[in-house]
């Protein structure tokens, strides 16, 4: 799995320790809810207990309280911490099937203990995406494999082969050495060609699909779960700029899997950049066919950045919609957040053991260090949780998966993807002992008991107020609405004071004069150095109201053509950031 961090730091000597208070409790306001029911039930989405290792019992810990409907309409006081409200029955009559649930986990086993899945299963997790692929360098490591037909199962007979049949599995096939070695002048591996003769490849992965697809024919021996979402590669835009090749190998890939499972649903390889300079040249190249499962990854802050999902969906779903590609589902197999201080300790990898490890190692290394991130706490954490899924599943994504992992550990760098998950590994920011529980794998599984089966294909979002965000899914006989009350953020607690400080004096030197031709690609550089101080410190919530990727992509594209509307927009700009950071 590649991994680019969402920002780099340079500020971030410590975050406000009071911070619990001004972004959990902070901001409340009064809300009237229209309802059926005579009377509902408020839950807290979050339990009430500091850290997951004050919580002693799972059911008390989430504050519930009875409302009493008058006119139609029950009135709570909502946070910035989500609650949810139940009108009427919501009970399930039947087990929701697995496939028809939304909540995955990438991965969702946990390394060491005897039950993998235990962890997953007691949270309501239903599908797992495997941190091991059916990677071909893998199952045929040597010439004479390939050349005979001879396939090593074992790794992915031990990922898949444990999975508990409450699940599903989405499938990845991987190359990746399999690649040829780079073009000059160009990062390893950058181009989407096989070293090896396509009929080969092919074979693979028509076994590889075959020995996981249940249908009796050639399976694995003791297969409990059989995969029928398969998605080739991962993250292709990040690994290489040459779409046409991916598009290919994508082509032949959908292709074989068909051939080899027809029923079989796969995905276009996840998106981590932009639709547009790679995704979208492969879906006109594929005119509408060969795409089942639309893949994009998000990853952000815990304060305002769960909202940017629905700009992302949109975009995506007009142009799977304009490029022939209206029945295509729109998934997202990585989100997540952090909690805890990303980026400020010494890696702790240990030694490689063999070549493959020395390999990882010297990719490892070309993605650079760690960035600092700012602190978010257990309870910022929790809370995204419940909105990433929440808020993305009401706009029409089809399934969420977690990521990375249920337990922290990706790089064991003290990077991002190193305090995602939810179970401590006990190597970082002074952790608690490894297995500790942190606040959001409980607000997970109440998440899970109480909205998995509901239809969000029926969901809607009661208008309560001025910066109030509320979901109404139904479930059961009755309706769950989730609901919190969200502002913005003041700057100051978004940002340290002293990159606050250094963010003014870089504004001040731009001071009031106009950008022209002459001085314009110098101004521009010095906004951007505003813009990426202003990342480092407060993440993407510091700057999606005045210099968002998109806006600030395009406007680079234009100062380096030299457009004449570029001076205007710099300027235009540099107002908007002084005025919020004045």
């Amino acid at each position: 799995m590649r991994k680019t961090s969402p920002v780099a730091c340079i500020f971030l000597a410590a975050f406000v320790a009071a911070s619990a208070d001004l972004y959990g409790q902070a901001e409340r306001r009064e809300v009237r809810l229209p309802v059926a029911s005579k009377t509902t039930l408020a839950v807290d989405s979050v339990p009430s207990a500091e850290k997951g290792a004050d919580l002693k019992d799972f059911p008390s810990a989430f504050p519930t309280r009875t409302l009493e409907a008058k006119d139609g309409a029950v009135s709570l006081e909502v946070g910035r911490e989500p609650v949810y409200v139940i009108d009427g029955d919501t009970s399930l009559p039947s087990p929701v099937p697995t496939e028809s649930s939304p909540f995955g986990f990438h991965p969702a086993s946990v390394p060491g203990p005897k039950d993998p899945y235990g962890h997953a299963k007691e949270i309501g997790v239903r599908w797992h995406r495997a941190g091991m692929y059916a990677y071909w360098i893998l199952v045929q490591p040597t010439q004479e494999d390939i050349d005979k037909g001879v396939f090593h199962w074992e790794q992915n007979d031990r990922e898949w082969g444990l999975v508990p049949e409450s699940m599903a599995i989405f499938g990845n096939i991987g190359l990746p050495e399999r690649r040829e070695s780079k073009e000059p002048g160009k990062p390893r591996l950058s181009v989407w060609r096989l070293n090896q003769p396509e009929e080969a490849y092919l074979r693979f992965v028509k076994a590889a699909v075959e020995r996981y697809d249940g249908d009796g024919v050639d399976d694995m021996p003791g297969l409990k779960v059989p995969i029928r979402y398969w998605q080739f590669e991962n993250e292709p835009d990040g690994a290489s700029e040459d779409w046409e090749g991916y598009a290919h190998l994508h082509e032949i890939t959908y292709d074989a899997i068909k051939e080899a499972c027809p029923e079989a649903k796969v995905a276009l390889g996840g998106q981590a950049g932009e639709f547009e300079g790679f995704f979208g040249p492969i879906l006109k190249r594929l005119d509408g066919k060969r795409v089942d499962i639309y893949d994009f990854h998000f990853f952000g802050d815990a304060k305002l950045h769960w909202r940017g999902v629905k700009a992302e969906y949109d975009r995506i779903r007009k142009r799977l919609d304009e490029l022939g590609y209206a029945k295509t589902e729109i998934w997202i197999t990585e989100m997540g957040t952090h909690s805890g201080a990303p980026g400020d300790e010494e890696p702790r990898r240990r030694a490689p053991r063999n070549d493959r490890e020395r390999q990882r190692e010297r990719d490892l290394a070309q993605m650079g260090e760690p960035p600092k991130l700012p602190v978010q706490s257990e309870r910022e954490h929790a809370r995204d949780v419940v909105k990433r899924h929440a808020y993305a599943l009401s706009i029409g994504v089809k399934k969420t998966f977690w990521a990375w992992g249920l337990v922290e550990g990706f790089k064991h760098d003290d990077g991002f993807f190193d305090h995602t998950g939810f179970i401590y590994d006990g190597e970082f920011d002074n952790d608690p002992p490894r297995g500790t529980l942190k606040l959001a794998y409980h607000a997970y599984r109440k998440m899970t008991e109480t909205l998995d089966g509901a239809d969000w294909s029926r969901a809607e979002t009661p208008v309560l107020g001025k910066d109030v965000y509320a979901i109404r899914v139904p479930r059961g006989k009755g309706t769950v609405t989730v609901v919190w009350h969200d502002p913005p953020y003041p700057i100051s607690a978004m940002v340290p004071s002293v990159a606050l400080a250094e963010i003014r004096r870089c504004l001040d030197e731009l001071g009031g004069g106009a950008t022209d031709a002459k001085n314009l690609r110098d101004r521009f550089g010095a906004l951007r150095k505003v813009i990426r101080l202003a990342l480092d410190a407060g993440g993407p919530s510091a700057v999606v109201k005045w210099g968002p990727f998109d806006r600030v992509k395009r406007l680079e594209e234009r100062v380096l053509d030299g457009a004449e509307e570029a001076p205007a927009e710099v300027d235009a700009i540099i107002r908007e950031a002084r005025e919020t950071f004045r």
